[in-house]
This record gives C-alpha cells, structure tokens and sequence, in this order.
C-alpha cells in the first residue's frame, strides 16, 4: 500500500466548521476536498474547500492572490459561477469554502470522449460555450451590489476550470489569476 500525501492525510480532519471528507484533487496552490459543514437542527451541506498549500503560506504575495481570488469570486452571483461561501486560515492553513457541484470537468468528458472513441455531439458542445460565454460576459459587464460594473476577466478559462453538473449545468470554478 502506497503512503498518503500530506493532502489526502488531512481527510477527516477539522478546518473551522468544516470536516473534510475527500481529497478530490491537487492544484498547482492549493488541494481541493470535498467538505462538510454540519450544525444544529440536522443541519448538513456539502462543499468543497480549496486549501492553499502550505508551502505557500510564508509567500506574502500568493497568500493576498488566493484572498483575492475568493474576493472576486465572492462578487460574482451568476447561475454559471459556482458560488463562495466563506475564506477563512484556521490552524495556519488558509482555505475557500465554495459550492459543491456533482459533476465532471469539461476535461473530463473529453478524454472520455476519446477513450469511447466518440465525439462530443455538436449541440452538446455549442450549449457548453454558450453556457461559459454567458458567465464570462456576466463577468465583465455584470454590475455589483455596489452598482458598479464588475469589470472581471478570468484570465483561466481551461478545460480543467469547466465543470459539467450531473444536472447538464456548467460552472466556472476556479478564478485563481482573475
């Protein structure tokens, strides 16, 4: 049995509120897991919390761009934008508490496509773009509850940032460099 990365060994573990329950994935800054917050009156959510790597949190200058990233995307309430609940450092670890969306990313799909040896259908693709297109022009010409325009561009629209909800809906998930 292979070790576990320092990553997958917080699972089960306590980050303020939150209990995290699966390491879903690595970052180039941060690892991500799917959470739990539980509360009174059988209160129960799941979420994903995108963790800044430890390594990273004596570097100034990438701690304020992850602040920022869960700033930004804080602003944003569109139905193709996952949603930020909370950002938070409990025990030296800073972390972004986001919406949870059962699904798979757009790369996902893709090298399944391959590996099936099917293309993605033609309508399935331009109701992709179409859905990305739409939170982007959100993005930029969207007005805050500030009144004015937000003005954000995701400099990160990939494959890897698309996600495809069990549901057919599509979120931008990640606005690390927005």
């Amino acid at each position: 049995m292979a070790p576990s990365s320092p990553a997958q060994q917080l699972t089960g573990t306590r980050l303020g509120r939150y209990t995290l329950v699966e390491h879903l994935a690595t970052g180039g800054m941060a690892e991500i897991f799917l959470a739990r917050d539980e509360s009174v009156a059988a209160f129960r959510k799941d979420l994903v919390l995108k963790i800044l790597q430890p390594r990273w949190t004596e570097h100034e200058a990438v701690v304020e761009m992850f602040k920022g990233e869960a700033r930004i995307a804080a602003m944003l309430h569109h139905p193709n934008i996952v949603d930020v609940y909370d950002v938070a450092c409990e025990n030296g670890l800073y972390f972004i508490a986001m919406e949870y969306v059962q699904g798979k990313t757009l790369i996902d799909l893709a090298r399944r496509a391959i590996e099936v040896s099917r293309q993605m259908p033609l309508d399935v693709g331009v109701y992709i773009v179409a859905e990305v297109a739409a939170a982007l022009a959100y993005m930029n010409e969207g007005i805050g509850s500030d009144g004015k325009p937000l003005q954000v561009v995701s400099r990160d629209v990939s494959p890897t940032n698309i996600l495809i909800a069990t549901t057919g809906q599509v979120k931008i998930i990640d606005f690390g460099i927005a």
